[in-house]
């Protein structure tokens, strides 16, 4: 199952987006991040950098 973004507590840091192995994760308004579920292949490493604890399974 694909990661998802809890869009209120994304502080739009990027550090997810650099992160991630496959590229499935891009910019969307505000700042904060996008995790397009059929690409994401939930190897979990964006959720494990996250300061905000905000991307959940």
């Amino acid at each position: 199952m694909a990661k998802i973004i809890i869009d209120e507590h994304c502080i739009g840091c990027g550090t997810c987006e650099k992160t991630c192995i496959v590229g499935c994760i891009s910019q969307i308004k505000n700042k904060k991040r996008f995790i397009n579920p059929d690409a994401c292949v939930d190897c979990g490493a964006c959720q494990l950098v996250c300061p905000s604890k905000c991307i959940i399974s």
